[in-house]
């Protein structure tokens, strides 16, 4: 950040005496000195407590309430940085906490045991509470929380009631969040990456969206004691998400990585074990520092991870302002710690797709639309390692405040090529204009690769923000001949995407099999769960049924498990046996709740029994499911309410079925 400094008046007077000047002189650093030294945590710290030592009687308590209880920075959970599935978020609260907890300890319990009834009353016990729990006390913090209550009670102040359920959700004998009293558990123990214990750092749950468990005020919260070890009592059933809250010294050069969906399921009435470990950030080695690359192969280099079976490598591209940028697979499921890379596989990588905030294709940010194709661009890159189950184990992107860590940092630039002015005049915005020339230089030179490519690029970009019909019918044969002249997995990526859209099934199958040749043999789980899709549309529903069951274990989130149901239903399955399926696979997500597939199921099983014809039931089931079937084979993408099957509970499972994309 610059801070600019302006100066409306500045009057200087030469006659001051000499004398004068030279005192000014030696007495000025002087203050300056001492005025800085009695500004330190540390001074503000001793002044703070002189103040309270000094004080007595009401006075000591209202002089605790100011310096001990009310500042922001002692609320309960406050954290420097949080981190989990969802996002790595960091505090923005400049509000410094001098006093220690070793300091507010008595303070808060002077207070809760004098202090008189109210809003501070109550937050300073719940304060005191959460410094009980962190040196592992949590009985003692229930016994204070139950004293202050009763105190509160007797005082007649509405302010009991909140503490009483504040014990409530600590207590595993009451009914927590309206649960029976045979609640869940969720403990464990957070550790360092060197085995040593995480103290004082804070463990959330998240449930889903929508789902009964995130509809509570608060998420579940604890905190760890001094061995580490933490517990949360009184959880409801559902899955959830963990994350962490950390200080700066804790994540200082360390790592969670973990996946949006990742999940945990807390069943009712068990206890769930889970111990969570900080991993050390992987270090990169080449290319860093903005470094400027020339070769014809880039060579990406980083420090092993133990365990790891293989890497992902991101890369992100900046904006046209750069202040932020956006991420896209460069490569997945690297073997080894390093990865040389044709510039041409490079130049085939694309930016991601944003929306501009006009909603106008001429709008779309050049840079993404260039991508690593601009040499002037400052391009950064990370690494995320994975064991053979999947399961992520470090990354490089992180925090990293140790000077020393700092040495490598993840910047680069691709000077393999210079600007065309074609490239310039994209930059400059005028996208129409740019268009039609890589078109002209395109046409006019066939062995123009980056012409081609920009053209594609610049007219899907068009397709996807403006939905242009007449473009899309342009880009697949450029796509086409694109594929054909060069070997990047993301070009028939690309196309293969456009085909399925288009509903050109025998395309499709020809770039799907491309696309894995050129990826090295490997699916990603997306890919694979849309060619399972396509099967089911197409009738071939006992393929759409293997291939799904090959890439659901690789999908925790379980985002085309319906498909899956629907298929195996047109399999001669039974709705018991989905059931059972729907139970083994539930759908996550936290941005819409799931679709909370045993339910539909359970309610068509409950229909069935009562309806008296139970093989009407299944012929009216397999007909509104082949309808939607053969509607998805002409239109992959359709929404169209399902005609009615004379059935609310199969209107309401197909009608979740055309939600899937």
């Amino acid at each position: 950040m610059k801070i600019k400094i302006k100066v409306k008046h500045l009057v200087v007077y030469v006659l001051v005496p000499v004398f004068l000047l030279t005192a000014a002189a030696l007495w000025i650093p002087g203050a300056v000195d001492r005025y800085q030294a009695s500004q330190t945590p540390e001074a503000i710290r001793a002044r703070m407590l002189e103040k309270i030592e000094a004080a007595s009687g009401a006075d000591k308590l209202e002089r605790i309430a100011e310096f001990a209880i009310l500042p922001s920075a002692y609320e309960p959970y406050t954290f420097d940085v949080r981190l989990g599935p969802r996002a790595m978020m960091q505090s923005d609260d400049g509000n410094p906490a001098p006093l220690t907890p070793e300091d507010r300890l008595p303070l808060l319990e002077l207070y809760v045991g004098s202090g008189p009834p109210g809003d501070t009353l109550l937050r300073a016990a719940n304060q005191l509470a959460y410094e009980y729990d962190a040196l592992g006390q949590a009985e003692e913090a229930n016994r204070m929380l139950e004293r202050t209550a009763d105190r509160l009670d007797l005082d007649g102040h509405a302010d009991a009631q909140k503490l009483q359920q504040e014990l409530a959700k600590r207590e595993p004998s009451t009914q927590a969040h309206g649960k029976t009293p045979a609640a869940s558990t969720f403990s464990g123990k957070l550790i360092d990456r060197d085995g040593s214990p995480v103290r004082r750092a804070g463990i959330y749950l998240l449930g889903e969206e929508g789902s009964e468990s995130a509809e509570q005020n608060d998420p579940y919260q604890t905190v760890t004691d001094p061995n580490g070890n933490f517990e949360i009592r009184n959880v409801a059933p559902g899955f959830y998400q963990v994350e962490l809250g950390l200080d700066y010294e804790q994540v200082d050069g360390r790592s969670r990585p973990v996946q949006w969906d990742d999940w945990i399921e807390i069943k009712q009435g068990r206890n769930l074990s889970k111990n969570l470990t900080l991993r050390p950030l992987i270090e990169l080695q080449s290319p860093v520092n903005g470094q400027k690359l020339t070769e014809d192969t880039v060579e990406f280099r980083w420090t092993p991870v133990q365990g790891a079976a293989y890497y992902d490598m991101t890369g992100f591209i900046p904006d046209r302002n750069g202040l932020s940028g956006t991420g896209t697979v460069i490569r997945s499921r690297i073997p080894e710690n390093r990865l040389s890379l044709p510039i041409e596989e490079l130049y085939a990588t694309p930016g991601a797709s944003t929306l501009p905030d006009s909603g106008k294709w001429e709008d779309a940010d050049p840079n993404y639309l260039l991508a690593y194709m601009n040499p002037n661009a400052r391009f950064s890159w990370l690494v995320r390692a994975y064991d053979a189950e999947g399961r992520a184990l470090s990354e490089s992107s992180g925090y990293r405040l140790n000077p020393e860590q700092t040495n490598h940092l993840p910047f680069f630039y691709l000077k393999q090529r210079e600007l065309s002015g074609t490239d310039r005049l994209l930059l400059k915005g005028r996208l129409s204009q740019a268009l039609e020339q890589y078109r002209q230089e395109a046409e006019s030179d066939p062995r123009n690769i980056h012409a081609l490519r920009m053209r594609a690029r610049l007219i899907l970009s068009n397709v996807e923000i403006s939905h242009d019909t007449e473009a899309k019918k342009e880009l697949l044969p450029l796509l086409e001949r694109l594929t054909a002249g060069v070997s990047a997995p993301q070009e028939a990526e690309r196309m293969l995407s456009l085909l399925y859209e288009e509903a050109d099934w025998d395309a499709y199958e020809h770039y799907y099999e491309r696309y894995i040749r050129l990826n090295g043999g490997q699916i990603e789980p997306y890919l694979r769960s849309l060619h399972a899709a396509s099967l089911f549309y197409r009738s071939r529903a006992g393929e759409a049924v293997q291939e799904f069951e090959q890439t659901l274990p690789d999908d925790p989130g379980h985002r085309f498990v319906g498909l899956y149901l629907a298929a195996q239903l047109q399999e001669g399955r039974t709705l018991g046996e989905a059931l059972e399926l729907a139970r083994r696979y539930p759908e996550l997500g936290y941005e819409q709740g799931g679709r909370g597939w045993p339910n539909l199921l359970n309610t068509m099983l409950s229909e069935r029994s009562a309806g008296g014809d139970a093989a009407a039931f299944d012929t009216r089931l397999r007909t509104s499911l082949d309808e939607f079937a053969q509607n998805r084979a002409a239109d992959p993408l359709a929404s169209l309410p399902p005609t009615p099957a004379g059935s609310a509970s199969i209107d309401a499972f197909v009608e979740a079925l055309t939600n899937i994309r």
